[in-house]
């Protein structure tokens, strides 16, 4: 599991092997997992050239701890604005 970043020049949502990577992290989560549930068109995040801000990309993020009460979700509105809340899994 990692975070992708890149230029999507064709605006189709899917890394084009011309489109350049400008990062990726890979997430080694030993004590739970991390989803994303975006709302919208396919399961990611676009941040507008324009403005940067992740307009039409809102949605949440689910942490889901293996062996305790320790879970969360991050809301990630329009305009980029986040809050954590608990979160049953």
């Amino acid at each position: 599991m990692g975070l992708l970043v890149f230029h999507d020049k064709t605006s189709n949502r899917i890394r084009d092997p011309h489109e350049d990577i400008y990062q990726f992290l890979h997430f080694d989560l030993k004590y739970g997992n991390l989803n994303w549930k975006g709302f919208g068109i396919g399961g990611n995040i676009v941040f507008q050239p324009d403005t940067g801000l992740p307009r039409g990309s809102n949605g949440s993020f689910y942490y889901c701890a293996n062996l305790s009460e320790n879970t969360r979700r991050i809301v990630v509105s329009p305009m980029g604005h986040s809050r954590i809340e608990p979160h049953q899994c």
